[in-house]
Parts: C-alpha cells; structure tokens; sequence
C-alpha cells in the first residue's frame, strides 16, 4: 500500500486566486482548519515578495498549527534567507529551465539555470532547510531535460522533487508515462506533483501520477487556485 502525502498549498496557490487576498488572521484561521483535517503539510507564502507574505508565514510558524510549513522561493539567495528567517522548515525552490524559462523568464542559458539551481539548493542546506524543488512548467520541458535537472538537484541535496503542469495541459496517460521515468530514472527520492485545473483533468493526472509512483500530492481546499485552480 503507498502512503500518499497531501501537500496543502491553499494558503499559497489559493491565495493568487482571482479575488483572493488573505491576510495574517485569515492564514491562521484556515491553518488551523487544515490541521484539525489532519493536514500536516502546509505550503504558504512568498516571504521575500513583502512584508505581508512574511509575516503570514512566520505567523504560521509560530502557531505550530502545522508540523510542516513550506514556503515559496526563486532560486535566489535573498529569497532563500527570507524562507530561512520566517522559521518555516522547508523551502520550495521553483525555476523553469524550457525555452520559454530561457528566453523570457530567467533569460539564461539551461546550463546557467541548473547551476543556479545547484547552488540555491546548497545554500538552503547550509541554512538547515529541506528543499523541494520544482521545474516550473514541466509540461511543456523535454524530459531528458526534466531528468538532467531533477538529477542536478538530487546530487545538491534536494529532499524532494516536483513536476508541475504550470499551464494546466497535461492528460493522464501521457502522465503517467512521465512520471514513471522520471522515477525510473531518478530513484530513492520522494516526488511530488502539482496539477493546473484548466482542461479539467487534474485530480484525473494526480492519480495517474500515483499509478506512476508519486507521494505527494499539492492540493488546495475546493481546487481553489491561480486561474482555474489546481487539484
């Protein structure tokens, strides 16, 4: 039988829904219902985006509502320090490295993109963060890409990889296809999946992904999400 882990990223993900703006007393309020739901996983905010975000997070922390609290961060030192400094225990380093992560988002090369992303990790453990990193827009990457990279942070020091469908065009069995290579090729770490609802079919990818060999599962309360939400 797999144990599958319910990341809970409402906090985080449904609080970029249209509409959605969520201060410290309703984080709390909502943390506090996850926990009595019996989530232990809560994925909260940006700290470095302000100071609004910090202090949701650290106020999170500070309540112990949950025993895990990741918070979001580019593969940057600043944003690293800012995770750090609010007490969360995880970090979740996100960077895309497709052609469109190269020319228009990070303006880098692929092979710049993976050593920002070796060296973000290795300062998150030196800071004696666990590290989640995810390949923003997944979906659309090569997965001789995918793997290299996953690989890249694997030997950095990544606790946990993510495959996210950024745009929401995955379907199922093209999924489960993915994700079994990428955890034939990449074994003996734990991945997670995060699934856009915008064709409808996330929850149908997530159980295709944990056919495939997934734990972790990033959900949010009633889907709720950036455009049309997430599983």
């Amino acid at each position: 039988m797999t144990f599958i882990t319910l990341v809970d990223s409402t906090l985080r993900e449904g609080n970029q829904a249209p509409g959605v703006k969520l201060t410290t007393k309703s984080t709390l309020v909502i943390a506090e219902a996850l926990a009595d739901a019996g989530i232990e996983f809560i994925e909260a905010g940006h700290p470095y985006a302000s100071r609004q975000e910090f202090d949701r997070v650290s106020s999170l922390v500070k309540s112990k509502f949950a025993k895990n609290v990741l918070a979001h961060a580019r593969a940057h030192k600043d944003d690293i320090d800012a995770v750090s400094a609010t007490g969360a225990n995880w970090v979740g380093i996100f960077a895309g490295i497709n052609e469109t992560s190269q020319k228009y988002r990070l303006r880098k090369t692929k092979a710049e993109i993976q050593e920002l992303v070796r060296r973000s990790i290795m300062h998150a453990k030196s800071l004696g963060l666990k590290v989640r990193y995810t390949i923003e827009d997944a979906s659309r990457t090569h997965l001789a890409d995918l793997i290299e990279t996953f690989e890249i942070a694997k030997n950095a020091g990544a606790d946990r990889i993510c495959f996210a469908d950024s745009l929401g065009i995955c379907e199922p069995l093209k999924v489960q296809s993915t994700i079994g290579l990428i955890k034939k090729f990449i074994p003996n770490i734990d991945l997670e999946v995060h699934f856009h609802d915008d064709r409808g079919l996330a929850m149908a990818n997530t159980l295709a992904s944990i056919d495939a060999g997934a734990t972790f599962v990033s959900c949010t309360v009633n889907g709720i999400g950036e455009r049309c939400g997430i599983t």
